[in-house]
């Protein structure tokens, strides 16, 4: 990523619209084309979620990305991105009756499946019809739920992504589902005979797990409460940081993935999302 005086960070932006299969909610795509031309085997790709505020930031911080930025967010127009992504970005507990969110038990969730077949089938495919795309080289990014459905997606199907980056992952989601899903990932890639076998699809490249939280972030079993339009006070929580490292450590057993974790001492949950950007397009240099 370089810094420059240009007013756009990209030289071009192309947006589309999809319907959600539930009818409920409305799906965008935004494409920021670089300012380079492609290099001969293509831009790398990084899909970002939370396309939306993604892209917010992306304009106010001065900075051109050298990878084709794909924003997965929602037509805000026709959707509510809170209720949305709650339910797009959340694994499925249950196959046989509905999920829902464990904070806000009236927002659905479960979606995750659904949402990353449309991404691989769907997005993905139109992406290298319409640009010049390096097969090999393309990421994912998440932040809070969206670092949850990055994990979920590295767990789920290891080969879909080359780089995947999971910035604040909520591991207290559903009594800290993700970090089961992390032992047992990590377990499933080693033989009972203790020899490293590689997750299916991956080749002799190795792929990246990029890990990063904040040092004032806590994990708080229950969202703020609101009276009279004032956060009310909260107990102290639990320190996210130390749990993700030690998900990283864990995770770095698995042969084949290179596991990198970094911490933002002075970043809060919410200031994560703003560090995080550019953070994640300087892991799509690393290859």
């Amino acid at each position: 990523m370089s810094e420059t005086q240009a007013r756009t960070p990209f030289r071009d932006v192309q947006v589309w619209h999809e319907q959600a299969p539930d009818g409920i909610h409305a799906w965008e795509v935004r494409v920021g084309v670089p300012h380079a031309p492609p290099p001969p085997e293509g831009y790398p790709v990084l899909f970002m979620l939370d396309g939306n505020a993604v892209f917010d930031i992306l304009a106010g911080q001065n900075v051109v990305p050298d990878v084709l930025v794909v924003g997965l967010g929602y037509q805000t127009t026709l959707t509510d991105p809170r209720v949305a992504r709650a339910y797009d970005y959340t694994p499925a507990l249950c196959s046989d009756r509905a999920n829902f969110d464990p904070r806000i038990p009236e927002r659905r969730a479960g979606g995750a499946d659904l949402f990353l077949d449309w991404v691989l089938g769907t997005v993905r495919p139109r992406l290298a019809r319409h640009f010049s795309v390096h097969a090999h080289r393309q990421g994912l990014y998440g932040h809070s739920y969206g670092g949850l459905f990055t994990l979920h997606a590295l767990f789920d199907r290891p080969a879909a992504f080359d780089r995947h980056i999971a910035v604040s992952p909520s591991v207290w989601w559903n009594e800290q589902y993700i970090l089961s899903r992390a032992a047992a990932f990590a377990t499933r890639c080693l033989t009972p005979g203790g020899e490293a076998t590689l997750p299916e699809g991956w080749g002799r490249q190795p792929h990246r797990l990029y890990l990063a939280a904040g040092g004032q972030e806590q994990w708080r079993p229950k969202p703020a409460e609101f009276v009279a339009g004032q956060m009310q006070a909260r107990p102290e929580g639990i320190p996210t940081l130390p749990i993700i490292c030690d998900m990283g450590q864990m995770l770095a057993r698995v042969p084949g993935l290179a596991v990198d974790f970094r911490g933002f001492p002075e970043c809060d949950h919410r200031a994560m999302l703003h560090a995080s950007v550019p953070y994640a397009l300087d892991c799509m240099l690393d290859w």
